[in-house]
């Protein structure tokens, strides 16, 4: 069986720079698979270079880069499966992107590290090992895109990363796992239905502002987002369910509403 290998980056391929102490993608794809003992023996891993920057660095036309290549390598003839090596400040944004379109049965594992390969107790290979066990596994078929952390197996659209230093960051509220890689097994135990998927576009042809609630806040704050960016839309984020207001102090005015129609 055979696994592809997409690498964007990210920490589970940074080092320190060795001038700013900064650290930086710097091991490559083929450097990860060498460095990650037995892989050979779960599966054929061929690896292609997306892209090697940190994961704030990907854009929406990156990752969307990163789904239709998912797609095109699950069609391939012997391909069980692919993995997307990730930074984990937006894994899971690419991880949802790859849910929405990949329509294959082929499993997307999305991984990441919370420990960069130089550090004490890595998690990176570890990581890796899982996320190639899981796209191998015949009985993750169907199961979409998901996110492979910390021994855990997350649905891609319910995923969150909750911490920003402990290496079981990942999380989906509500729900849970979907499952666990033991050491000698892969628990799978049941797969939810997958939800709506569309075929991906050929780009992303508008930005909408994500603006969150804050007590207080006024229709400016929306009139400033449309004025300095042009957008068509916005996206309001609230609070608790959605009860930030019936809208801002003072409501949506004209201005705010008529320019994102």
């Amino acid at each position: 069986m055979s696994v592809r290998i997409l690498t964007t980056g990210g920490t589970i391929a940074s080092l320190p720079d060795p001038e700013s102490g900064a650290k930086r993608p710097a091991v490559s794809g083929e450097e990860l698979v060498a460095g990650v003992p037995g892989l050979n023996r779960v599966a054929d891993v061929q690896v292609e270079e997306i892209a090697a920057v940190t994961s704030w660095n990907l854009t929406p036309a990156d990752m969307l880069r990163v789904a239709r290549r998912a797609e095109e390598v699950l069609a391939e003839p012997g391909v069980e499966g692919v993995v997307v090596t990730h930074g984990t400040d937006t894994l899971e944004e690419t991880a949802f992107l790859c849910d929405l379109t990949v329509r294959s049965d082929g499993p997307v594992a999305v991984v990441g590290a919370m420990r960069s390969p130089d550090e004490l107790s890595a998690d990176g290979p570890r990581n890796l090992l899982n996320a190639v066990r899981v796209a191998s596994a015949p009985e993750a078929r169907g199961a979409g895109a998901v996110v492979v952390m910390n021994d855990e197996i997350h649905a891609a659209r319910w995923v969150r990363k909750l911490d920003s230093g402990l290496a079981s960051a990942f999380r989906s509220p509500r729900h849970g796992p979907i499952g666990r890689v033991a050491p000698d097994s892969l628990e799978l135990p049941w797969l939810p239905p997958r939800a709506i998927t569309i075929d991906p576009p050929e780009r992303f042809s508008h930005e909408v502002a994500l603006v969150s609630a804050f007590p207080g806040m006024s229709e400016a704050i929306f009139e400033a987002v449309v004025e300095a960016s042009g957008q068509q839309a916005w996206s309001w984020r609230a609070r608790g369910a959605a009860t930030s207001r019936d809208a801002p102090s003072g409501g949506f005015g004209p201005s705010s509403t008529a320019a994102c129609r």
